[in-house]
């Protein structure tokens, strides 16, 4: 499908996109010059040439690009949008497995040091540096510096004001509010000096500036957070950047990308560690089954001990991002990641009377991960009452199974369960869950078309298709799926989710899905 025709010379465009490469890393291939100069309109008026598009980019092209256009430039051809513990999943593994790693090897010295890369206004780091309160009680006999990096001087501008209002607080725990902000007349929040100081801002251009760099305190990194960044880069661009980073990390130091980057990351020291649905990457301690992943691939393990396989970028998405859906009001976290420790420490309690676990709140129970008690309460019911009667039940069983990874048993249920709700639409994004983890990708392409069908507004169902079709080589028909995608979010703001895909802002599913089109 062609875009609109361009209102500059090819020529121009091709090489503005060039100059863009090489100045800031964007990369606009020829498939997407259309989408830059959409992008370029309004910039153009920032740069006082009114409606002259060529004018203006002949005038960026004479010299190289300063700061303040290279500012004006990011702003508006990137997504800036951010909020406070944006990824809880990420979050949620920072505390319970990577942090205190890295806890535990600075116990002599006491000494740690974190970077956000592409922080944009700050919210990623002082979220990181509220987590860090919240886990060291002693944390003042600490020596501990957070790194903040974005190439836009005005987002660092703002991040080291850090006045933030309503929307940045949408996924922040309420009780950490009056703990950490204090609340200003003009309805924004300012985060409390504490926190404040333990972050340090600065500016920086992935292309341009040189790191590791000493002056700025980029090295030994403890833990690297780059979110959102790498999806803007060149597949050559992206391998420079990973190899510079990993010699800023310490040794058994972490780099985390976001899931739909992690395909592209590899570099010879390091090595993934998968936690279900999540994958960091570690320098220097090499696992003995696990080889540095391949660009499309990456090996998915799971803490139950099922069976290692390759699987393309689009698996991951699609075993990370769905379970979101299947529970609009509460994101699954405990099927992105769960921990067999866990159910040591908090083992579900027993059964002691039919009859008053019938009255148990079967939701909790689930919310607290003890699936073989939701599994027994519910199958209990089901001997005495019809499946029909029982439907919200039956899902919450199948979520169950899903959970804890009993695909044969969640798939009978889910077949039983459409027998007589055929027109069910969450019963066939559970199958094709189900057939996915099984690797039946054919026939959970069947599941979401129809899903596809009975809701064609459905965003996340067409995204799960062009993303399997991919994996199958069927390329014609991904592109026309995530075609479909790119027209049903055309008129939502960037900044907006999509259910089913809380994973990514409308813009960042815009860049990702334009590079695949």
């Amino acid at each position: 499908m062609k875009g609109p025709a361009l209102a500059v010379p090819e020529k121009l465009l091709k090489n503005f996109a060039q100059l863009l490469s090489e100045s800031m890393g964007l990369h606009f291939p020829k498939d997407r010059w259309g989408d830059l100069e959409k992008k370029m309109r309004p910039v153009i008026q920032v740069f006082g040439f009114k409606d002259d598009m060529a004018g203006c980019l002949q005038w960026l092209l004479k010299t190289a690009l300063n700061k303040e256009q290279i500012t004006i430039l990011a702003y508006h051809l990137t997504i800036g949008e951010t909020y406070f513990f944006r990824d809880k999943s990420l979050f949620e593994l920072l505390e319970k497995k990577i942090l205190p790693d890295i806890l535990n090897r600075h116990q002599e010295d006491r000494t740690l040091r974190f970077w956000s890369a592409g922080c944009c206004t700050g919210e990623e780091p002082y979220s990181l540096a509220m987590l860090l309160h919240n886990m060291l009680p002693d944390i003042q006999n600490w020596k501990i510096e957070i790194l903040g990096s974005d190439i836009n001087h005005e987002f660092l501008r703002k991040a080291k004001e850090a006045y933030y209002k309503k929307w940045s607080f949408r996924a922040i725990p309420e009780d950490l509010i009056p703990r950490f902000f204090v609340k200003q007349a003009n309805e924004t929040f300012q985060v409390i000096p504490q926190i404040r100081k333990m972050v340090r801002f600065f500016e920086l251009n992935f292309v341009q500036d040189s790191y590791p760099n000493n002056a700025q305190g980029i090295y030994d990194i403890d833990l690297l957070l780059c979110q959102n960044v790498l999806i803007y880069f060149s597949k050559t661009q992206i391998k420079k950047t990973i190899h510079q980073l990993s010699k800023c990390l310490t040794e058994k130091g972490w780099l985390s990308v976001a899931p739909v980057e992690a395909p592209y990351v590899g570099d010879a020291v390091l090595h993934s560690h998968h936690f279900f649905g999540y994958t960091l990457f570690q320098k220097g301690q090499k696992q003995a089954t696990t080889a540095v992943p391949e660009i499309h691939k990456i090996p998915i393990s799971s803490p139950l001990n099922t069976p290692k396989r390759q699987v393309k970028e689009g698996e991951i998405l699609l075993k990370v991002v769905l379970p979101a859906f299947l529970n609009p009001e509460k994101p699954i976290l405990e099927m992105r990641f769960s921990s067999s420790e866990e159910k040591e420490k908090k083992p579900p309690a027993p059964i002691v009377a039919h009859q008053a676990a019938l009255q148990v709140d079967l939701k909790t129970l689930f919310e607290q991960k003890a699936y073989a008690q939701v599994i027994q309460i519910i199958t209990a019911k089901l001997e005495e009452q019809d499946l029909k009667n029982l439907l919200p039940d039956v899902k919450l069983l199948i979520r169950s199974y899903i959970a804890q990874k009993d695909f044969s048993s969640a798939e009978e249920w889910c077949k039983q369960a459409l027998k007589y709700e055929t027109l069910d639409l969450e019963l066939y994004c559970f199958l094709a869950t189900i057939q996915q983890n099984k690797g039946e990708v054919d026939a959970a392409i069947k599941s979401l078309k129809k899903a596809s069908f009975l809701e064609p507004d459905f965003i996340a169902a067409h995204y799960f298709l062009g993303m399997l079709n991919r994996e199958k080589g069927l390329v014609d028909d991904a592109k026309r799926e995530f075609r479909t995608v790119l027209n049903l979010i055309h008129d939502h703001p960037d900044e907006e989710q999509i259910t089913g895909l809380e994973d990514f802002s409308v813009g960042q599913l815009n860049e990702l899905l334009k590079r695949f089109t």
